[in-house]
């Protein structure tokens, strides 16, 4: 009966506005990290559970260790991967499917370890932060970005033009699941492997 309410009660929410609990699990998050932080042992482990469930429910791995600054914001709470040892300043904007990890290699050199990301930071969808590196204020990265090197203040990253190619005839974009594609594949072959035999003969 729970599950139902509060079914309705987001879909009520989401119907006046107020977006979806995918917008506001970040909400959770912050509130989570500082009940862990200030109570005492039982209620502390209580939480470091419900903070772990929230992590798995979307697909996200933030430690409580991470240093996280005021007024971060996850427009998009999925597939975000933070290092244990990432610090993040004050109100930055970090979207879905980013990562801000380490670099632990062996052979990393001064690269090894994880990125310091600055104040009022924009990091787009997909953007990849990777190693010892700091990330000024005020920049943005846009999507799908890979950043190792340190950023500047006041500076925006941005990848290269895609590139395009142009075709003389039309393209077969029609979408055919793995098992057929598999068995044509695999008549494709016997085909073959026939023509070859009788032209031997």
């Amino acid at each position: 009966m729970k599950k139902i309410v509060k079914k309705i009660n987001n879909y009520i929410h989401i119907f006046l506005g107020g977006g979806n609990r995918r917008d506001t699990a970040y909400l959770k998050l912050y509130k989570y990290r500082k009940i862990i932080k200030d109570a005492h042992l039982i209620r502390k482990q209580m939480y470091l559970i419900k903070y772990e469930k929230l992590m798995n429910s979307f697909e996200c791995s933030i430690p409580i260790s991470t240093k996280l600054g005021n007024n971060i914001f996850f427009p998009h709470f999925s597939g975000i991967f933070i290092s244990v040892d990432a610090a993040i300043g004050d109100n930055c904007i970090i979207y879905q499917q980013v990562t801000i990890g380490s670099n632990t290699l062996n052979d990393a050199g001064p690269k090894g370890g994880a990125p310091k990301i600055g104040e009022n930071v924009y990091i787009g969808a997909g953007a990849k932060i990777i190693g010892n590196v700091t990330i000024g204020n005020n920049v943005r990265i846009g999507a799908n970005c890979i950043v190792c090197q340190n950023i500047p203040d006041n500076a925006t990253v941005v990848m290269n033009a895609p590139r395009i190619i142009e075709h003389r005839t039309r393209r077969d974009n029609n979408f055919v699941d793995l098992n057929t594609w598999k068995k044509k594949r695999m008549e494709k072959n016997e085909n073959s492997s026939f023509c070859a035999d009788k032209n031997e003969q």
